[in-house]
């Protein structure tokens, strides 16, 4: 039985749930097209992975501070580019 007292013990993620799944950015879209999005870039070292406005979560896809609840491409780039120090 769940009382109050195991219920303030639980991890947020169990009390609200997953959050939805968030779609990854189209390059065509608007906003990427205006910073020049490309979801796999030929520069070597200079990838969505290692920019300061993504977070890398190790997968393929990740999560972006340019394309709030959306992911890029973690082979991406843009023209916002700034490696990660």
């Amino acid at each position: 039985m769940l009382n109050r007292r195991t219920f303030l013990g639980l991890p947020l993620i169990f009390v609200v749930g997953e959050s939805q799944a968030m779609e990854v950015v189209n390059p065509n879209e608007p906003t990427a097209k205006a910073i020049g999005y490309i979801p796999k870039t030929a520069i070597v070292g200079s990838t969505c992975a290692n920019c300061i406005q993504a977070k890398d979560t190790g997968n393929a896809t990740i999560p972006c501070n340019l394309f709030p609840n959306k992911l890029v491409h973690r082979n991406g780039w843009c023209k916002v580019y700034v490696k990660r120090g």
